[in-house]
């Protein structure tokens, strides 16, 4: 083989190399950012859940206290815990057990 031919050989090596490193790199890269933005994605989401359930929760215990309050303001007030338990359940069309 002639120097020239091995110089040519070299080249064609070092330039396939390159070819082939970059979009490698590239797409490694890629997935790095792609993952970080999911994660922040999935956050988020899982922080709306979170306050709509909070929601949900603050608007049944509010309607627990007006019911609480409505007994005891028709003077028809529970003595036990059990009684206020029937009570809900009667009033959500469900049964105590």
């Amino acid at each position: 083989m002639t120097i020239r031919g091995s110089f040519f050989v070299k080249y064609v090596v070092y330039f396939v190399t390159l070819v082939t490193i970059a979009p490698i790199v590239g797409g490694g890269i890629s997935v790095v950012f792609t993952n970080k933005e999911s994660k922040t994605a999935l956050l988020e989401l899982q922080r709306e859940n979170a306050a709509a359930a909070v929601s949900k929760i603050e608007a049944y215990v509010s309607e627990i206290e007006q019911q609480l309050g409505r007994l005891w303001q028709s003077g028809t007030a529970p003595l036990r815990l059990s009684e206020i338990v029937t009570f809900g359940a009667c009033h959500h069309g469900r049964h105590a057990t």
